[in-house]
């Protein structure tokens, strides 16, 4: 009985002292530090001002951007921070000893209701165009509205679209809690038209006017000099046209011209000129030289003149057509374009404009 009874009562002592080991076991008593710095996320500038808080133990960042909180239950623990004007902090932090951890704070980002109307200039509202914010889209309804809820303020571009109508797209800035944002969209259009005169003018024979031959020449060597003079009339286009692409395509007749183009020199005349009349004695001063991107696909010769085009358009200057030349050149390819006058009415110069209005 005597054994019995001390197997019973140690028995009961374990049972009694396992809660007093259990606790003592997942009781962490040890204390560690968390200090770092607080910065922007994007500029990388220190935050003064910051308040950092874990385990009720809280401070402001100095001047240096620091913080230091002192008496922190090693281990897991969840780390705050806050500061005007930025999206609250919170991140777990491993406790041991002196621990590092530097904060990235973001701007706040607030959100803004966009909204507006899509309309054709003197037409009113476009119904069924596609707005695009930063992938969110919306389709006009028929007065010609639209709205973004809850956009961030942060959002980039907003792009409308439809067919047959010249694509929109405009940044964003937004910082007001309703933005409305209206959007002209412009039609699109096309023609092709037919030189109204054209001429060459060579050095050599300085005083002869060529209006009546049936080439547009285009040569320049130390020996020889030939360039020539064109122009179209764009009084058919509507008075809002804007000049989209534009390409003057002329039809080489000249054999061994080679399979490329040649450095193609555009320029706007300043002056009127006559086509039965103009020489290189008195051919007009020209303005807005530039080299255009031209390409050759024999016999077909293009140059983009889209931004001699829309200088006339927009009233920066007066058409008085364009003297199209080519830099000198030891080895200089000649081209021989059919002009007006050609008997092959295909090969005749062409103006082809596409536009919006």
């Amino acid at each position: 009985m005597t054994g019995r009874r001390w197997r019973l009562t140690t028995i009961c002592l374990i049972i009694a002292l396992t809660p007093f080991f259990t606790t003592c076991a997942l009781t962490n008593n040890e204390t560690g530090a968390i200090y770092g710095y607080v910065r922007d996320s994007a500029t990388q500038q220190i935050m003064v001002g910051a308040v950092v808080e874990c385990e009720s133990e809280w401070m402001e960042t100095g001047t240096d951007g620091s913080y230091y909180l002192d008496g922190i239950t090693e281990g897991w623990r969840s780390v705050h921070a806050e500061a005007s004007g930025y999206g609250d902090y919170s991140d777990a932090v491993s406790v041991s000893g002196q621990t590092r951890h530097d904060i990235q704070m973001n701007v706040a980002v607030g959100v803004s209701h966009v909204f507006g109307v899509v309309a054709r200039p003197g037409q009113g509202p476009i119904e069924g165009a596609l707005v695009d914010l930063d992938g969110r889209t919306k389709m006009t309804g028929a007065d010609g509205t639209y709205e973004f809820w809850n956009v961030p303020r942060n959002s980039e571009n907003l792009t409308v679209t439809l067919s047959g109508y010249r694509p929109y797209t405009t940044p964003l800035y937004l910082d007001e809690d309703d933005e409305e944002i209206n959007v002209t969209l412009l039609l699109l259009g096309s023609v092709t038209l037919d030189a109204v005169s054209d001429a060459t003018v060579r050095m050599d024979i300085p005083d002869t006017a060529l209006g009546m031959w049936p080439t547009l020449d285009l040569f320049n060597s130390p020996s020889w000099h030939f360039r020539f003079l064109i122009c179209f009339d764009l009084n058919g286009l509507p008075a809002t046209a804007v000049a989209e692409a534009c390409t003057l395509r002329l039809t080489n007749t000249w054999e061994g011209s080679g399979e490329e183009a040649i450095p193609t020199l555009v320029a706007r005349n300043s002056t009127t000129w006559e086509e039965m009349q103009v020489t290189w004695a008195n051919a007009p001063f020209i303005e807005g030289a530039s080299y255009a991107v031209a390409s050759f696909s024999p016999p077909v010769y293009d140059i983009v003149v889209t931004g001699a085009v829309q200088d006339w358009l927009s009233g920066h200057a007066v058409n008085h057509g364009l003297t199209i030349d080519t830099s000198e050149d030891v080895t200089a390819t000649r081209f021989s374009f059919a002009s007006r006058e050609h008997e092959e009415a295909s090969w005749r110069p062409k103006l082809i404009v596409h536009y919006a209005y």
